[in-house]
């Protein structure tokens, strides 16, 4: 009999969704992509912090900037260019991303396109941000002719930005958070569809174990009245039962090992779901 593996896969089953209830936090990851000198990391300095830094530092490792919206953490990645093909083994799901590039520089709109690609292809149906940095050194006409690319690519979030002056950055910080928190409370409600649907699936499940352990016990009864039967009307009789005991347990067992294949589903649906 398997009934014992069964009970013990439940058991397991069990501590495995009691760690993933735990997890209450939703994490909103926004990354800032872009070319060398594009001034990605004085955008986010002055998107989080409202400071810049005249000397230029080149970033050399990824680096991510959290930050608390409402029950809500946002981190904000900061991609040196080289690491930016792979963007998605830092983050996990994406929620959004910027594309960074310096107005000033006719090569820095060059790849646009390339990263846009990156992030359609990992992450599609993300929201893209271009931000033409830069503005104060930069004539409005240059500014517009750069985000034409832009529409290009069909990026919806277009924004002019200084990241020396603040200018136009206080207008996409308020989208980028505004945005965020809108992903958040739609992956929370999400989250609760998929709890109460785990907690009906839990229920369920222990509807089945109970009727499992029924038939158990049935078809143990079944087995001992067919070995102790001495009559052919006795034998006959404890066969035909013991048959029956045997269908409605296999029966028990089946219904009992589709609904933990369904809460695994579910709870394979909660770990994606916890980052964003």
């Amino acid at each position: 009999m398997k009934f014992k593996k069964f009970m013990a896969q439940i058991c397991t089953f069990a501590f495995m969704f009691s760690n993933l209830i735990n997890v209450h936090a939703v994490d909103v990851n926004v990354v800032v992509l872009g070319d060398p000198e594009a001034g990605k990391t004085s955008v986010i300095d002055r998107m989080l912090r409202n400071t810049f830094r005249g000397n230029y530092c080149h970033t050399k490792m990824p680096e991510s900037y959290p930050l608390q919206i409402g029950n809500y953490n946002v981190y904000v990645w900061d991609i040196p260019a080289e690491e930016q093909g792979a963007a998605q083994a830092y983050v996990g799901r994406l929620a959004m991303a910027a594309i960074v590039f310096d107005v000033t520089d006719p090569n820095s709109t060059k790849y646009i396109g390339k990263y846009v690609e990156t992030i359609k292809t990992a992450y599609e149906g993300t929201p893209i941000f271009l931000v033409a940095n830069k503005a104060d050194r930069s004539s409005f006409e240059m500014c517009y002719d750069a985000l034409d690319k832009g529409v290009e690519y069909g990026i919806t979030y277009l924004y002019i930005t200084s990241a020396k002056t603040g200018e136009g950055m206080e207008d996409l910080k308020e989208m980028i958070f505004r945005l965020a928190n809108e992903i958040a409370e739609a992956e929370v409600k999400a989250l609760n569809e998929v709890y109460a649907e785990n907690n009906k699936v839990l229920n369920a499940i222990e509807e089945a174990r109970t009727a499992l352990i029924k038939a158990n016990v049935a078809f143990g009864e079944a087995e001992s009245n067919a070995a102790n039967a001495k009559t052919p009307g006795e034998v006959e009789a404890a066969n035909a039962a013991l048959v029956k005991a045997k269908a409605e347990y296999n029966a028990a067992r089946d219904v009992f090992e589709a609904k933990q294949n369904q809460w695994r589903l579910l709870g394979q649906q909660l770990m994606r779901r916890n980052r964003i």
